[in-house]
């Protein structure tokens, strides 16, 4: 087992919880695993990665302990051991054992309340949000931390638990149960985070408001009286002033839309969402935005498609309705009154965004129509000022073989514009062009390292000997500025591609001798370039 793990335990059927000695401190990474997949995992480290690399190191782990006989020998062992004690037991002695021990193991009480809770409480009772708030009450944040790390990560332990174990009562069938835990969790995190800093909010993870919501959908498609009773809930729980301004509302009323199956239903989520609409003073809001786009993919779930597309039209002033609008119209071959919406937003969109959007969609019309002015001006807009090879082919196919040469001259003039040095466009547009020759010289005339790494691989098959000679020049001028390890690795990985190109490898190990000699006070260099085999 990697060294950095602190400790590796299954807490729970394959539920796993890891603690790991890393570079900033003590991370807590815990997976869940079914047979060969990880449907959960979650880590504590400030990586931005996803995952970050502790989740495959820890899985690697586990998948090691699995297999190891000793462990499994060791584990059914202790099982049959237990097993048979148990069996041999009177329940009324197992029982009072069990109360008597709980009263001094916190963490056996925690996990009997988890457990089994939810299958004796009365529906009425509150018993697990009264267990869930006050674990919630104790909940500290290290905010020296929060303010010195970006990317601190906040777990909170019994969330994790909780919403853990509603998902496998989801997977066993048992949706009460899963759906009590939700509700509580949901309901309890909504009221502690009224209570919580501003900038701890931000850290949170998503998952504690959102996994409540993808819980209750996996019960109501399982059980269609579930799924009444959750709109019931839904409708009443969304009104609560704490979850006003939050993800949650909008999950509630996404939700909502999903549950409403009978006609009464639909008629309550439509009345909702006309409600939240007259409270809205700016019809151009993103709120109404939010609201109108909901209700239009209810329409569509329901397939009312006919009703979407006319609140859309209603709606046309925001950008994505205008443009489903056109789309639509250009399908049809409604040319004329793609091109008016277009043109009005034109008159009406500041976005340069959307403005784009709309220019892309205005050629794709000029291209049907075969309108060859119009595919050259907005083609060339779009490569004007950087070089884009979709729009690039388009706007060539618009000149004959003899105008092109002549054009292409022109748009090479332009991205080159009086700089003196080197111009990506200028080199792109070569390649696309295959002449080689050409980019060749405008590689040599402005060369450097990087550059000649870049666009090597278009000129050497041609000119071998004079791009090993480029080469050398540039890896020897690279190694005279620069020193320290990333900059000898990447001379490493520079010979690595020279030694694809006919003769590469003799002059890639004369150049790395040449270094040899000339920095022979360079340790670390010398050290990479052995260590390479140069």
């Amino acid at each position: 087992m990697n060294s950095s793990i602190i400790s590796l335990q299954e807490t729970a059927a394959d539920f796993w919880v890891a603690k790991y000695q890393g570079n900033y401190g003590q991370y807590t990474i815990k997976i869940k695993v079914d047979g060969n997949k990880t449907t959960f995992f979650s880590c504590s480290c400030p990586s931005d990665g996803y995952p970050c690399k502790h989740i495959g190191m820890i899985r690697t782990a586990i998948d090691e302990k699995r297999n190891d006989a000793a462990f499994n020998s060791q584990k059914k062992l202790e099982e049959l051991t237990i097993k048979n004690i148990i069996e041999k037991v009177s329940e009324k002695e197992l029982r009072n054992f069990i109360i008597d021990y709980v009263r001094y193991n916190e963490e056996l009480s925690k996990k009997i309340q988890l457990t089994f809770l939810s299958k004796v409480v009365n529906k009425e009772s509150k018993s697990l949000n009264a267990i869930l708030k006050s674990e919630l009450d104790k909940i500290h944040f290290d905010m020296d931390e929060l303010y010195s790390d970006y990317d601190y990560c906040p777990e909170i332990d019994i969330l994790d638990e909780w919403l853990n174990l509603a998902s496998e009562h989801v997977n066993k069938k048992e949706f009460e149960e899963a759906i009590d835990i939700a509700k509580a969790c949901l309901e309890e995190y909504a009221s502690w985070k009224e209570n919580i800093e501003e900038e701890v909010l931000e850290y949170l993870n998503p998952d504690y408001q959102e996994l409540p919501f993808e819980i209750f959908k996996s019960a109501a498609l399982e059980d269609k009286k579930m799924a009444e009773e959750l709109f019931d809930y839904c409708c009443s729980e969304q009104s609560l002033e704490k979850y006003a301004n939050t993800s949650i509302f909008e999950q509630f009323h996404k939700l909502l839309a999903i549950l409403a199956q009978t006609e009464l239903q639909k008629k309550k989520f439509i009345e909702l969402q006309e409600d939240l609409l007259e409270d809205i003073n700016d019809k151009d809001s993103t709120d109404t935005e939010d609201i109108i786009t909901r209700v239009v993919n209810f329409y569509q779930i329901n397939n009312l498609d006919k009703k979407a597309y006319e609140l859309m039209e209603d709606n046309i002033q925001f950008f994505k309705f205008r443009k489903i609008i056109i789309e639509e119209n250009i399908n049809a071959k409604e040319f004329g009154k793609a091109k008016k919406l277009i043109n009005d937003a034109f008159s009406i969109t500041t976005n340069q965004s959307h403005l784009r959007h709309f220019e892309e969609l205005l050629l794709k019309i000029s291209q049907l129509e075969n309108d060859v002015p119009t595919i050259r001006s907005i083609s060339f807009k779009f490569i004007e000022r950087n070089y884009f090879e979709n729009y690039f082919e388009i706007y060539r196919s618009t000149f004959s073989k003899e105008e092109w040469q002549k054009q292409k001259e022109s748009l090479i003039n332009n991205y080159q514009n009086g700089n003196k040095g080197f111009v990506d466009n200028v080199a792109k547009i070569l390649v696309n062009e295959k002449e080689t020759e050409h980019l060749f010289k405008y590689v040599a005339q402005y060369f450097n390292l990087s550059r000649l790494e870049e666009y090597h691989i278009h000129f050497h098959k041609q000119f071998p000997f004079e791009t090993l000679q480029l080469f050398q020049k540039a890896i020897i001028k690279y190694a005279n500025d620069n020193t320290g390890r990333g900059h000898y690795e990447y001379i490493v990985q520079i010979f690595t591609k020279m030694c694809r190109i006919e003769n590469g490898e003799p002059m890639a190990r004369m150049i790395s001798n040449q270094i040899k000699l000339t920095y022979k006070s360079r340790r670390a260099m010398l050290e990479i370039l052995y260590k390479a085999g140069y």
